[in-house]
């Protein structure tokens, strides 16, 4: 292992007086060597006591004061004040746990092709208290390493507080523009196009939530405004990234993400879509350009190419509703999807619209379930587990109702307590209940798991329960194999990662977690 770095803690702030002097204690505390170690805080106008509150430690801290200019201008002050070979962030409100500062230094030390780190969160109350020890835990997340570039198109998932970046890649994040969302998820992008992304398992962030953070935990009309925020950073990155170089089904997903999130805000704020996201002339002609290019592509069956194009399209005017129907054409050629998974347009702002078809995220045999229901009778999940297992060609697709996070505990507990989140356990899949009700999901599914809801798109669909659930499915795979029977021999034969014997290639046993966790952020938004 090399020398170590000199490390460079920002701390931005902005009126968290009864928090600031933790945030600089945590920083000073850290097991690192002293002259390895500048701290500098970016006071963006605060009007409260934190400038004497900072004075005591002039001699180990650099305070710079600048009129209220917002995150992005002071991020960049405080940018032109470091000179370490690493840059660590933390937040005003927050806390650095003391092993903070080595544990991510000696990884970059070992690891040289690695361009930024980032490790789990500890969530504490305003008192310092933890409420939850492992962020990454307590939603599912499963970290990510390698080339993530293609993941990030779809939503950030590296946080600020918790990742470490290479100062040597300054030049490809620095200065943050006027449209970044985050910086966060500005500089992972960033550094994601032409470096490694790497992960430690530790807690190296304590995250205090207080009701007044930015982002974590929003919902309803906050919730939307953080989307409105996000608008212009997603059309910049799907507009500037080599999407040519990404998985197919990454450009799609941040293509789609788009489009929803453009349509999610204009219904939650009751703004037209086309004032959320405006589009100019220019963008339109470069909207028009793209799609022609896209639409010889398609012609030329160069697929790959055509989807990048009318993404790049998307991104210029999200509004057309031609390139929203060649993303679906060019998604259907992929075999991403088999049905249309956005809106035919943002441009009307309507919320009404279809998630993308199940697809390869379930298997052969397909039961819904009301996740109030199983909330409210843990003893259904629990006969569940004890009939079905992870060698099972079932998924069980839980719909979440929205803005119940309770629901969403309640489930986790469930699961828990039945055994069903670990190695044999059942493939389970929760999501958001669509905005069309049931008639997305009732299509791919084959009964309905517990208590049915009085839906007419779930009439035709066998109620299963508990007792019946063993039969049902060796009903469902017997007439499944009889029917491909049927089909005869000359079926091609599958390639990797296609649907056999009701199995999709590499499926992981604890999938369930993060898709339970994931579903658990969009229901509660």
């Amino acid at each position: 292992m090399g020398a170590l770095p000199k490390i460079s803690c920002l701390i931005v702030t902005y009126s968290f007086e009864r928090f600031i002097v933790r945030a600089i204690e945590s920083a000073l505390a850290q097991d690192y060597p002293r002259e390895l170690l500048q701290i500098v805080v970016v006071d963006d106008g605060s009007p409260d006591r934190t400038p004497e509150l900072v004075r005591p430690y002039s001699d180990r801290v650099r305070y710079v004061r600048q009129p209220n200019r917002g995150l992005v201008a002071a991020f960049n002050r405080g940018l032109r004040e470091i000179d370490g070979d690493v840059l660590m962030l933390l937040s005003g409100d927050d806390e650095w746990p003391p092993s903070r500062a080595r544990l991510h230094a000696e990884f970059l030390s070992r690891h040289p092709e690695v361009g930024l780190v980032y490790g789990d969160m500890e969530v504490i109350d305003a008192d310092g208290a933890t409420i939850e020890p492992s962020f990454w835990r307590a939603t599912g997340h499963v970290p990510q390493r390698g080339d993530v570039l293609g993941r990030l198109l779809r939503g950030n998932f590296i946080s600020g507080g918790a990742m470490s970046v290479r100062m040597s890649l300054a030049d490809r994040f620095a200065p943050l523009p006027a449209d970044c969302a985050w910086e966060d998820w500005w500089i992972a992008t960033r550094v994601a196009a032409v470096a490694a992304v790497d992960y430690t398992p530790q807690c190296v962030y304590r995250y205090r939530w207080h009701g007044n953070n930015m982002n974590l935990g929003a919902r309803g009309r906050r919730f939307a405004e953080l989307l409105v925020r996000e608008l212009p950073f997603r059309r910049r990155l799907l507009a500037e990234v080599e999407l040519e170089r990404l998985a197919a089904e990454d450009v799609y997903a941040g293509a789609v993400a788009l489009v929803r999130s453009l349509a999610v805000a204009s219904e939650r704020t009751s703004t037209p879509a086309t004032e959320l996201a405006p589009v100019t002339e220019a963008d339109r002609e470069r909207a028009g350009e793209r799609l022609e290019r896209a639409r010889a592509a398609l012609a030329a069956g160069a697929w790959l190419d055509a989807l990048a194009d009318t993404t790049r399209a998307l991104a210029a005017d999200p509004h057309d509703p031609s390139a929203v129907a060649l993303l679906e054409r060019c998604a259907q050629a992929l075999g991403l999807v088999t049905q249309a998974s956005v809106p035919a347009s943002a441009a009307s702002g309507a919320a009404a619209q279809r998630p993308a078809p199940l697809g390869d995220d379930v298997r052969a045999v397909v039961l819904l379930a009301d996740g109030r229901e199983l909330a409210a009778a843990p003893e259904l999940i629990a006969a569940y587990a004890r009939v079905v297992g992870d060698d099972d060609p079932v998924t069980l697709v839980i719909a979440l109702p929205p803005d119940d996070g309770a629901v969403v505990a309640a489930l986790e507990r469930a699961v828990s307590a039945a055994g069903a989140d670990g190695p044999g356990s059942p493939d389970l899949l929760a999501l958001p209940l669509p905005d069309d009700g049931w008639e997305t999901l009732a299509a791919s599914a084959h009964g309905f798991y517990g208590p049915r809801p009085s839906a007419a798109a779930l009439a035709g669909l066998p109620a299963v329960a508990p007792a019946e659930l063993a039969a049902f499915l060796a009903r469902v795979v017997e007439r499944r194999k009889r029917a491909q029977d049927t089909a005869g021999a000359a079926a091609p034969t599958p390639s990797a990662g296609t649907v056999t014997d009701g199995r999709r290639a590499g499926t992981a046993t604890d999938r369930h977690r993060a898709n339970t966790a994931t579903a658990a952020r969009t229901a509660t938004a």
